[in-house]
This record gives C-alpha cells, sequence and structure tokens, in this order.
C-alpha cells in the first residue's frame, strides 16, 4: 500500500500486528540516503546505499531486508520529489519505479509494508541551510547530506504522526 496521507499510512502501519519502527529511503539515482527511528520519537541516519547507472535500490534488498527484521519496522517513509506547483515529474516516476522493485522483489518483508510517499522539496536545502551539515563538495559526494535528509523527512513524518495520534494540529 502506497499513500501520500499521514492518515492512513498510520492505520496501516500500526494498526496491525508486527513492527514499531519506520525506515526512510532519500532515493537518488547514484545514492539512497537511509534512516530509521528510535521508539517512534526519533529519527537517525543509518546511513546510504550506492548504487550506480543501471542499477537499484532494490540490488540493496538484503541491507533493507537486514534493517527491517532487525528494527521491527513497520513502514516505510519515501522522499517524493515533486516539482513545482507540486507536479509528479521524472524523478517521482524514477522513485515510484524502485518502490515497485523494492515491493515486488524476493525480499517477503516488503511485499506488503505500507509505505508512505512525502514531499521532500527543498529537504537538501533545508538540511543544508539548517546548520545541521557545513557543505563542501567531499561531504556532498560521499553522501552524507542524503542520508541527513532522509532522517529529517523521517523526524517530520514521526511529529506529524505524533500529533496525527493525539489528536493536535501540527503548525509548520
Amino acid at each position: 500500500m502506497v499513500t501520500q496521507c499521514v492518515r492512513e499510512f498510520v492505520r496501516n502501519a500500526f494498526g496491525r500486528q508486527g513492527g514499531r519502527e519506520l525506515l526512510a529511503l532519500d532515493i537518488g539515482t547514484s545514492r539512497t540516503g537511509v534512516a530509521i527511528s528510535r521508539g517512534q520519537k526519533m529519527a537517525r541516519p543509518m546511513g546510504i546505499i550506492s548504487h550506480g547507472k543501471g542499477q537499484s535500490v532494490a540490488n540493496s534488498m538484503l541491507f533493507l531486508s537486514e534493517l527491517v527484521l532487525t528494527h521491527d519496522v513497520a513502514g516505510v517513509v519515501v522522499g517524493w520529489p515533486l516539482e513545482d506547483f507540486h507536479v509528479e515529474g521524472k524523478q517521482c516516476r524514477y522513485v515510484m519505479s524502485q518502490i515497485r522493485l523494492l515491493s515486488e522483489g524476493k525480499s517477503a518483508c516488503f511485499h506488503r509494508m505500507p509505505i508512505l510517499l512525502c514531499d521532500e522539496s527543498f529537504s537538501t536545502r533545508n538540511v543544508e541551510e539548517t546548520g545541521i551539515l557545513m557543505i563542501q563538495g567531499n561531504a556532498k559526494r560521499s553522501g552524507v547530506v542524503d542520508e541527513l535528509v532522509a532522517a529529517n523527512l523521517l523526524q517530520d513524518v514521526l511529529d506529524e504522526i505524533a500529533c496525527v495520534i493525539s489528536g493536535t494540529v501540527r503548525v509548520q
């Protein structure tokens, strides 16, 4: 199940028996940032997956499957790279193709995993500007930004989930 609605995601991820944590992926064409939640309260960067041209995130299925099983993952948050005016463009199509590869892959742990598409507009810029990381060419190339973006996306979702569960309104 793929959705952009946090309430639906919460219902599907936590309303069934299974995991308690969330996995976040910031999928790119050459690297994917990975983050995982801790106690549904805090996001922490877990590293990057490097994949070259013609390879996919699904090539790292063993690593991702181990994360899902080890950390008792209930759902996956994926950065959704909308273009201006919230248009789903080329990058969104690429991300969706990677999600399909994961969902249809050999590992059963992703087959029915709820997936939340989370608008990642300006997420890299936000990570850079908030001083989480002083971006220098070397850090950007090494993928440090990608894992921090995944953690930033996940933290936003965790904060929104807390509001959904408590019934409060989140002001951004």
